[in-house]
């Protein structure tokens, strides 16, 4: 009967997740009634900016349904929080208090996603009413907007939150994939109508080759990690005492995509406002991803350096929130453990800035070949959809890894018990037979 239970629940979290996943494209395809959506795919197709909002909500950002604002929201206030967490020591100590400081990161994180959502809703239903996309003025119309958009977004976290507790995975990153993978075909048809078609089929292989070649990269870039060998000891670090040896794991999913999110976040908003904001400021154009890469205005390429310095200063400042080598070294002096052959206090450090920097560069180079690669064929192939499918790849691959790897914890945990139980059942069916002789 247990060993039936615990197949039952495990069958139970895979269909919690589907049912969820369901939901986010039921939400994504739902029209918000008082929205002219036919009047803003126009505006959308005209200003060819947003390509990363589109694929964050899966399309339902340029449809304008329930689901448009999509889950970015939650991210981006996940980032915020995170970046307080240097600033205010109470959030700080928070972080370091074990699960229940993290239940409280956690319900901060929320809350404050929560009231980002109203703000966005409010501040987008202002910018629909003035550029005429609503099907009328009346404040109804408008407020009517606001409640669909807040609705949605609110359904997205709390279906991320479903997942997380009973599902399989990180919810809102399972979200996040599910919502780009449904827009790849709109990438392969705008891929295939306006580069491919117009080429050899010889073209063809390559650009499957250069994807395929992309896909292991981000697979590579998710997987490497640089393992520190560490050194457990109860005595003091100088005694002879029998030590136990185990390693320290710098990981490039400590930066994955976050500094390409960051960034391009930055430039779309840049380009979205000054769209919908009715500006025709000519520098702005800089910040247009589009742009980029075109061979009648080299002079672009301005806001693709800017871009790239972005994005180092992103990574650093973001491996310095998830990793700090000077508290690193701190803990690992308090539990008397030390990194093998390096002394502990300053050289631990050092080291371990060493270590981290190594990281981060393998890092930058393979998130600028992964970003760059798709926006040179958008400039040359002239299809603008493309221009953040580097950031689309590697989001999706380490989602899926991720994903991977909790379904393959479930199976394992599952697979565990089920051996203690049969254990158990020997152990008493063989009491038993004792007892009777």
């Amino acid at each position: 009967m247990k060993k039936e239970r615990l197949e039952e629940r495990f069958g139970i979290k895979v269909l919690i997740t589907i049912l969820c996943l369901i939901v986010v494209q039921l939400g994504n395809i739902i029209p918000i009634p008082t929205i002219n959506t036919a009047y803003f795919s126009y505006l959308v197709s005209k200003t060819s900016v947003l390509g990363m909002m589109n694929r964050f909500s899966g399309g339902a950002f340029q449809n304008m349904t329930l689901c448009a604002l999509g889950i970015s929201i939650y991210i981006s206030a996940s980032i915020v929080i995170q970046m307080l967490t240097v600033v205010f020591r109470k959030l700080e100590e928070l972080e370091r208090n074990g699960a229940y400081g993290k239940k409280q990161l956690e319900r901060i994180t929320v809350s404050f996603s929560i009231f980002l959502s109203v703000v966005g809703a409010f501040s987008f239903g202002i910018m629909l009413r003035a550029n005429g996309i609503l099907k009328d003025q009346k404040w109804t119309t408008y407020l009517i907007t606001v409640g669909c958009l807040c609705f949605g977004s609110l359904l997205l976290i709390l279906l991320g939150k479903v997942i997380d507790k009973k599902g399989i995975g990180n919810g809102i990153t399972v979200v996040l994939m599910m919502n780009m993978i449904t827009y790849i075909p709109n990438d392969v048809q705008s891929l295939y109508q306006g580069f491919m078609k117009k080429h050899p089929a010889w073209m063809w292989v390559a650009t499957i080759a250069v994807v395929i070649i992309l896909i292991i990269l981000a697979i590579f870039m998710n997987e490497i990690e640089k393992r520190i060998k560490l050194q457990y000891s109860s005595a003091p670090v100088e005694s002879d005492s029998v030590r136990e040896s185990s390693y320290l794991s710098i990981s490039g999913r400590l930066i994955s995509v976050m500094p390409a999110i960051l960034t391009s976040t930055v430039f779309q908003m840049i380009t979205l406002f000054s769209a919908f904001g009715g500006s025709n400021i000519k520098w702005v154009q800089y910040f247009n991803m589009s742009n980029w890469f075109m061979k009648k205005h080299p002079e672009y390429m301005i806001g693709f350096a800017v871009y790239l310095i972005l994005m180092i200063a992103f990574s650093y400042f973001y491996i310095s929130i998830t990793f700090n080598p000077y508290q690193m070294a701190f803990n690992l002096k308090k539990e008397g453990v030390v990194i093998e052959n390096v002394r502990p206090g300053e050289e631990t450090i050092k080291y371990l800035k060493r270590s981290v920097n190594q990281v981060v560069w393998i890092c930058i180079g393979l998130l600028f070949v992964l970003i760059t690669v798709p926006m040179a064929i958008t400039g040359l192939s002239n299809v603008s959809s493309l221009n953040s499918g580097g950031t689309t790849l590697i989001i999706i691959v380490g989602a899926m890894l991720e994903t991977v790897r909790s379904f393959k914890g479930e199976h394992l945990i599952v697979n565990y018990r089920k051996k203690s139980w049969l254990r158990k059942e020997k152990k008493h069916v063989s009491s038993k037979r004792k007892k009777s002789r």
